[in-house]
């Protein structure tokens, strides 16, 4: 839900831009992960600590780049 809504904010703020940008996964898995916990059981107020993983959502983004190809080993 969180990647979600930040992924279209970027689809909109990236318009002029060549390359689109998205939510890198691996970065946003391991702060979820991190911070389940927290989240869950309310060790610190909710708001503030989903403001926070949208800050770094939105620091950590990637380059979508059509067509690319990536050679295999």
């Amino acid at each position: 839900m969180l990647v979600y809504d930040i992924n279209l904010e970027l689809q909109d703020k990236t318009l002029d831009n060549k390359y689109t940008q998205k939510v890198n996964k691996a970065v946003s898995f391991n702060a979820i992960k991190h911070r389940a916990f927290d989240i869950f059981f309310g060790v610190k107020d909710t708001l503030t600590q989903m403001k926070e993983l949208e800050e770094l959502f939105m620091s950590n983004t990637i380059l979508i780049r059509p067509d690319r190809k990536v050679k295999k080993r």
